[in-house]
């Protein structure tokens, strides 16, 4: 027997595999933004002397369900 989290793990690999297949990274050159600079979130949450959050607002669970 698997856990929630094997589970999980299981089903993201299996939709990976399927993702990877339909698009290739030669179709990510192409996309209008592939060129477009990237900000680096090390740097982002580095330079500054103020309290940097990184926060995931969820509403439900794949284990326990809705989140109240």
């Amino acid at each position: 027997m698997s856990t929630i989290l094997e589970q999980i793990v299981e089903q993201t690999e299996s939709d990976l595999i399927k993702k990877k297949r339909k698009v290739s990274f030669l179709d990510f050159e192409s996309m209008p933004d592939f060129e477009r600079n990237r900000r680096s979130l090390r740097d982002a949450l580095s330079g500054s002397s103020t309290v940097s959050i990184i926060a995931e607002i969820k509403k439900a669970s794949p284990s326990k369900g809705l989140i109240r």
